[in-house]
């Protein structure tokens, strides 16, 4: 199951027992429903405060001595915020020469 939220951008404001009462309860569907959670990945909005949650709720089991999370968190963002998204660019083809010409 994928638990999927996005708010307008800014309009998310919680303090106080709402934003501990909206934290709670991220924690205890996600490790209810065993769900993969998705947001828009800013450190922002109800982005951050799920971040929050997650990594408030995070556990580690051991699997043939590999340590796996718990929850899984995956913040999708435009391509258009990625800092330095040249860098991840492959400016290889499948032979190996490059492709930018300088």
């Amino acid at each position: 199951m994928a638990l999927s939220l996005a708010e307008e951008t800014g309009t998310f404001k919680l303090t106080g027992p709402r934003k501990a009462a909206f934290i709670s309860g991220i924690q205890r569907t996600v490790e209810a429903a065993s769900a993969i959670v998705l947001t828009r990945g800013f450190d922002v909005g109800e982005a951050k405060a799920i971040g929050q949650a997650v990594g408030d709720a995070q556990y580690v089991i051991q699997d043939n001595e590999e340590p796996l999370t718990g929850i899984t968190l995956l913040g999708i963002t435009s391509w258009a915020a990625v800092r330095n998204r040249g860098q991840l660019i492959n400016q290889y083809d499948e032979f190996g020469v490059n492709k930018v010409v300088k």
